[in-house]
């Protein structure tokens, strides 16, 4: 009988270490997560992070990884600038215009085909067609080409 009670009081001890081990492996909500960080191009820019992570800090920097920016300077016939401040990603594409110095006017990418995208914010039209670009504000056009 006394050899049943210490088998019975080992299979406890063995059952607490269990858990004890468990509770030691808990990461504070935090879990392991290969992280590969690209630039605009796609190169990677670092080495693979394999220790924990906080996951929402991680899928931020890969969100952030995905938006390729592209500036192209803009001139009209008659001489006027614009700079043109391209940020592409998964989700949403945008242009930023920059004009005779004022702040810039940014437009969401509305369409988008081989050559060229169409953007506005409801009042201005920027349509993009290879080096060439039309704004369009209430109504006038104002034909731009890139400048080389």
């Amino acid at each position: 009988m006394q050899k049943f009670l210490f088998m019975k009081k080992s299979i406890w001890v063995i059952a607490a270490s269990g858990l004890l081990v468990i509770a030691s492996c808990n990461n504070s909500g935090q879990e392991s997560k290969e992280v590969i960080v690209k630039d605009s191009m796609g190169v990677t820019t670092g080495a693979p992070v394999t220790t924990p992570v906080d996951t929402a800090a991680a899928d931020s920097v890969k969100a952030a990884a995905l938006v390729q920016t592209t500036v192209e300077n803009y001139v009209s016939a008659k001489g006027d600038a614009i700079k043109a401040t391209y940020n592409n990603g998964d989700q949403v594409s945008l242009v930023a215009l920059e004009m005779d110095g004022k702040d810039a006017i940014k437009l969401t990418q509305t369409q988008a085909w081989a050559k060229g995208a169409e953007y506005t914010n409801g009042k201005i039209l920027w349509k993009v067609n290879g080096d060439n670009a039309t704004l369009t504000i209430e109504g006038k056009q104002t034909k731009y080409t890139v400048k080389r």
